[in-house]
């Protein structure tokens, strides 16, 4: 079983963070002080002309240290364009029991959330883009196609009204080879070795912009703290959850493993109440550092 956990684990020679991460997919985007890579990456994606994406405001751009301990927490990106337009942008690497049922709450509050009392009913367009890394529409007829998009329409093909709309991108099912530039953006968010990073960079301006910001957002002190954090409470849930499963879900290896993870949190805490270094710690139990560095600020 591929966990989240295994997904966002980086190897040990990088020195940047993969935009799986939650964490550092919100601040690579915050973080760019004109949103240049912001409307390219909207317009690239959404195919929404560049001309039509003035104005743009990210309307939740912070992230403390709070929300990522928020097991639940949705570290999304919520972007607002001059007009009014709203557009809801996800990343998410596991998928979870009722998902669907979120990302449709989560669009919903797009339009409610336009509304006071004593207005009227105009509301401004809502889009929500939600790129995930597992397999989301299954038994599909046409499972080549990554990228959907759903807007309200009977079976005739007649749309109720263009307004609101939820686009879903499978990493998965991406094609092997294109010289599409959507492609390329979604490739970066993929991209685990520094060889794919280059070779991304090498494709086009825009490509070599993002990759050097990567980079960048990835030195940033407190992004790696909040980043490795995050890295660690999803491990942490991926365990419970592993341990959690009913007989029969989880194979006898799985539950092995999982119980193997907990015995070596448990070693780890016992080693910090005695005043152990990290260092020790870490050739006593085998844990990366990253998972001890976020048990040791949890204690």
């Amino acid at each position: 079983m591929k966990t989240a956990s295994k997904i966002l684990r980086q190897r040990s020679g990088n020195t940047w963070f993969r935009l799986l991460n939650d964490v550092v997919f919100k601040s690579f985007f915050s973080m760019d002080e004109d949103l240049g890579l912001l409307r390219q990456f909207l317009s690239d994606t959404l195919k929404i002309p560049l001309g039509e994406l003035v104005g743009i405001t990210i309307k939740n751009p912070e992230i403390t240290l709070e929300d990522v301990e928020q097991r639940n927490v949705i570290l999304d990106l919520l972007v607002e364009v001059a007009g009014g337009r709203l557009i809801h942008l996800e990343i998410q690497v596991g998928n979870h029991a009722f998902f669907k049922h979120r990302v449709i709450y989560q669009h919903a509050r797009l339009a409610t959330g336009q509304l006071k009392r004593g207005d009227g009913f105009e509301l401004q367009r809502q889009i929500s883009l939600v790129i995930v890394d597992f397999a989301l529409h299954k038994d599909v007829p046409n499972p080549e196609v990554f990228h959907r998009q759903f807007m309200w329409r009977d079976d005739s093909g007649v749309v109720f009204d263009d307004i609101t709309e939820i686009h879903t991108v499978e990493l998965g099912r991406l094609p092997k080879q294109s010289d599409s530039e959507e492609i390329a953006w979604y490739e970066l968010f993929k991209a685990r070795t520094d060889e794919e990073l280059r070779e991304l960079a090498g494709r086009s301006e825009t490509m070599r912009k993002a990759v050097a910001h990567l980079e960048r957002v990835s030195a940033d002190e407190n992004v790696r703290r909040l980043a490795e954090a995050r890295d660690y409470w999803m491990r942490m849930d991926n365990s419970v959850k592993e341990q959690g499963y009913m007989d029969g879900v989880a194979d006898e290896r799985e539950r092995a493993n999982a119980k193997a993870f907990a015995e070596k949190l448990e070693k780890a805490k016992n080693g910090f109440s005695k005043g152990y270094s990290i260092e020790i710690i870490h050739d006593l139990t085998g844990l990366e550092m990253t998972v001890l560095r976020g048990l040791q600020h949890e204690l």
